[in-house]
């Protein structure tokens, strides 16, 4: 089983947040859930970082997506975006 990536910082500005995973180059950026969540990858095509938008359905199953894929600490995650996703089940 492989380990889990823990954000190394978190950053918010405006209702948009970055995780960084590490400190690595961005060499190429990968866009999902309509540009709404987007993947820094390095030239050896490892996590850089995630940009988080907008906190609907298709993010939220983007950000699963993403953890399967890069073994990312999803608790971690969907703890620090629980504020943001709140209107989500207040609609």
């Amino acid at each position: 089983m492989a380990v889990l990536q823990s954000p190394r910082k978190i950053e918010r500005n405006d209702g948009v947040m970055y995780f960084h995973f590490n400190d690595n180059a961005i060499a190429k950026t990968k866009s999902y859930a309509r540009g709404e969540v987007n993947v820094d990858l390095d030239a050896s095509g490892m996590l850089v970082g995630v940009e988080v938008l907008s906190f609907g359905e298709d993010e939220i199953a983007a950000l699963s997506s993403l953890a399967q894929e890069h073994h990312l600490d999803i608790a971690t995650i969907f703890r620090e975006i629980s504020p943001q996703a709140v209107g989500l089940c207040h609609n």
